[in-house]
């Protein structure tokens, strides 16, 4: 198993509303993650005691027909789970309940894939004018942020950044709870495509209600050695961890969290990478040059490590566990494990041969 300690990689072998309004958080074991199997064919759900059941909707694009073979009617696949797997956004913009029912539908035309908000019923949407007769090629404009409440037209709170050539804006965090979106803008270039850092030059902290900018930071980038830095929001955008990277070395300094909307450092941490926030804001999954671990980060405790690779693949909302994907062998071929990796830091395979894990916003890997 992925367990504290282990030294080997594993080779399986067998298996528009108001949007001040405090809302209650999801309890530790509300809810379920799903994925897709490997070919993508089928879609699964786990929930966070680790019971896994299949799910009838389609969990990806169909698929080209061969010569002569009638092309696979027209059908919405899984494109974002709100956080506690109660609302599956579809492709076509229908929103569906675990059981495949629609529940609410918003315009899929409207913008970028909107990100789940933490009340599982709004999203956070980045736009731009003129968005809807866009058809490939490069998003130019203002990026708008636009707060979502399926059924009715969007409400538009700021413009927090740009899309150009060379600009690209992302949602870190969105949340009705707190009232707050965290924008992340960058600075997209040739290096980044080919050397994988895209670092972060902005973050901004938006006022939901009202589009006020309650922090604004910005973070230099280098190119000789190329080199910025990479930022993880937590869920309700309390905190941020931030670590300078460069290409080729890793992680150059110590991470540190900030408190948000202060800016305010609250932990100083080893150099690492910070890949998410637990659904408490309690832990953090990090990597070094070596290995992954989950730390509780206002002490410092390591409550799981594995040495190698993995990714963080989802969090549980409200809670201190994590969905963990896991590359390594099958039938002697590469596939992805998922691991459900438990607050204690005890885990548990929980499905191999994994495609495509949905998570509520695109930060996840």
């Amino acid at each position: 198993m992925l367990a504290c300690g282990l030294t080997s990689l594993l080779v399986l072998s067998g298996c528009c509303g108001g949007v001040s309004r405090p809302v209650r958080a999801a309890g530790p074991s509300a809810g379920a993650v799903y994925f897709s199997s490997g070919n993508g064919a089928a879609l699964y759900a786990v929930d966070w005691d680790g019971r896994t059941r299949a799910v009838p909707m389609a969990s990806a694009p169909p698929g080209t027909p061969g010569p002569g073979v009638k092309p696979a009617a027209t059908r919405p696949w899984v494109s974002r789970v709100s956080p506690d797997g109660s609302r599956l956004l579809m492709s076509d913009g229908s929103i569906r309940d675990r059981a495949g029912k629609v529940v609410g539908a918003l315009d899929p035309a409207a913008g970028l894939m909107p990100s789940w908000a933490d009340d599982n019923r709004h999203l956070c949407q980045l736009t731009t004018p003129g968005y809807s007769s866009f058809t490939g090629g490069t998003l130019v404009g203002p990026a708008v942020l636009t707060w979502v409440a399926p059924g009715n037209q969007p409400h538009v709170v700021a413009t927090v950044g740009h899309f150009g050539p060379n600009a690209t804006a992302k949602i870190l965090a969105c949340t009705q709870q707190n009232g707050l979106a965290v924008i992340a803008n960058f600075t997209v270039s040739a290096q980044s495509a080919k050397t994988g850092l895209n670092p972060v030059t902005t973050l901004l902290v938006v006022r939901l209600a009202d589009g006020s900018i309650l922090d604004q930071r910005a973070y230099p980038v280098s190119t000789n050695p190329i080199g910025g830095y990479v930022v993880s929001v937590s869920p309700d955008g309390r905190y941020a961890a931030e670590a300078e990277m460069v290409v080729h070395h890793g992680p150059v300094g110590p991470a540190v969290v900030r408190e948000l909307p202060t800016g305010n450092v609250v932990a100083t941490l080893e150099p690492l990478t910070v890949l998410g926030f637990s659904g408490d804001h309690s832990r953090i999954f990090a990597s070094t040059s070596n290995e992954a671990k989950v730390i509780k980060w206002q002490t410092g405790e390591v409550v799981w490590k594995h040495p190698g690779e993995a990714w963080l693949a989802a969090y549980q909302p409200g809670g201190s566990a994590f969905m963990v994907r896991e590359r390594t062998l099958w039938n002697g071929l590469p596939t992805d494990g998922l691991w459900l990796v438990f607050a204690d830091g005890s885990d548990r395979l929980v499905a191999k041969d994994v495609g495509e894990v949905y998570a509520a916003t695109d930060t996840m890997p």
